[in-house]
């Protein structure tokens, strides 16, 4: 088919690239003719594993413009226009626009199109906002000259490419029975083995905000759970505790002897929180649309409030075992929320490194990828200084917050950290060293009690 993917973020690049793979002809349109200029020259606006390489490899059946004229080639049109938050919504004004534009172009249209929503939008924005604008800017109706559909994407940073190319799940909400077949024909044909869920547009809305919660929810309950741990006697282990809970047979079935290790496992476990570019926004955009229907979600306000004090009760932590921080030098490794990617938006270390800087800390931090995304918010800092190499940054410092697990953090050992830092104070805030392992330094795990004194 025909595509045109609206939008060349994280989410428009990666369907359209995919797309191109399986097959078909892809048109990506964006307006900031600085990343369509970069993308036609092969260069990647942002990192993500496997997408420079699916760059390459589709460039002759990809084409990148910041002009839009007519639709009359094209059989699907992908709204992956951002929603960013504003205040605890989200902000619908380049949705809206793009729907002007679509709309404008249909008017002229020959063929019966279906436009998709896959951007990340609230329950009844697709049917209430999205539509209205397209049948005022065309003179045309839904269902009967164009079709409607809502697709929420399901990608995570660090592994979009293998998400998208084996999908467990095809969420389409439909306006009509028409582009419901269309695009059911069209997913099957890709994915023969992932289930098709047909629904309307605002279920389909709903499924979204619903995994975006679900997963945050494990989360925070495994760090309340490690904030037990914290405090409770006899030195408790948070990670054995939450290892095996996941060993119940409904979580992590037994199959003919072999113990099955579900991905939710990895959501079970202990850290400094979660961050990145969806979580936190979406969970606050469906509470407010929760208390906006008078509504209030008791469950999802305290996803929120357990992951907003993770790094506060961390530094509380170091400061009751090794005074304050005021004057002295500590490590930071890992900026990114998550390995894999260098995006940092919402991420802890972020929000740590701003909590040290208040309290006059001297911050020097390290991260494989995500050194230039950092130095744009905060690269002014005095007391901030980015490292390029690891041990670098351990050089001098009193203290080290290994903040995310990128595959490099793994290898240092306690012999790197008494070589290179001037006090061995480490808090693992991901639980990637054996605390054996670290018994001739001052370890701190996230879910266990400390056991040296000030």
């Amino acid at each position: 088919m025909n595509i045109i993917i609206v939008g060349v973020g994280y989410v428009g690049l990666v369907t359209g690239l995919c797309f191109a793979k399986l097959g078909h002809q892809v048109y990506f349109f964006d307006i900031d003719s600085n990343k369509i200029n970069r993308l036609k020259n092969g260069k990647l606006t942002f990192y993500e594993p496997d997408i420079k390489e699916l760059l390459i490899e589709t460039k002759d059946v990809v084409h990148f413009s910041d002009e839009l004229n007519d639709l009359n080639d094209y059989e699907i049109i992908f709204i992956c226009i951002g929603t960013p938050t504003t205040g605890n919504g989200i902000d619908l004004s380049y949705v809206k626009k793009s729907a002007e534009k679509i709309g404008s172009l249909l008017k002229e249209g020959r063929r019966y199109p279906v436009i998709v929503v896959k951007s990340t939008v609230l329950p009844g924005t697709t049917k209430n906002i999205v539509l209205p604008i397209l049948e005022k800017f065309s003179n045309k109706n839904a269902g009967k000259d164009f079709g409607l559909c809502m697709n929420p994407e399901f990608l995570r940073e660090g592994s979009a490419v293998e998400d998208f190319l084996n999908p467990d799940r095809v969420v389409i909400g439909s306006f009509s029975d028409k582009e419901k077949k269309i695009m059911g024909e069209f997913y099957t044909a890709m994915f023969e083995n992932a289930d098709i869920i047909n629904t309307n547009l605002t279920t389909a809305e709903i499924v979204k905000y619903t995994s975006n919660s679900f997963f945050p929810l494990l989360i925070s309950f495994s760090n309340e759970v490690a904030n037990i741990c914290e405090i409770a006697g006899e030195k408790a282990d948070a990670e054995e505790v939450l290892n095996a809970l996941w060993l119940d047979r409904r979580i992590s079935p037994l199959i003919d002897g072999k113990r099955l290790k579900p991905g939710i496992t990895h959501y079970l476990k202990a850290g400094c929180g979660f961050g990145g570019s969806c979580f936190p926004k979406d969970l606050r955009a469906f509470i407010q649309f929760s208390k906006n229907l008078d509504y209030k979600p008791n469950l999802l306000e305290s996803i929120l409030y357990v992951n907003d004090f993770r790094i506060t009760n961390l530094i509380k932590r170091v400061e009751e075992s090794i005074g304050s921080l005021k004057g002295r030098s500590v490590a930071v490794l890992g900026l990114s929320f998550k390995p894999d990617t260098d995006d940092i938006r919402e991420s802890p270390s972020i929000k740590l490194i701003s909590e040290l800087l208040m309290r006059k800390t001297k911050v020097k931090a390290h991260d494989p990828v995500a050194i230039e995304n950092t130095k744009k918010i905060l690269g002014n800092e005095k007391n901030l200084e980015f490292c390029d190499d690891v041990f670098d940054a351990l050089k001098g410092t009193d203290a080290c917050f290994v903040v995310t697990s990128w595959e490099d953090y793994f290898k240092i050992s306690q012999d790197d950290f008494k070589k290179f830092m001037k006090d061995t104070v480490v808090i693992d805030c991901r639980r990637i060293y054996n605390p054996n392992n670290m018994n001739k330094i001052k370890y701190i795990g996230v879910g266990l009690k400390d056991d040296f004194e000030k």
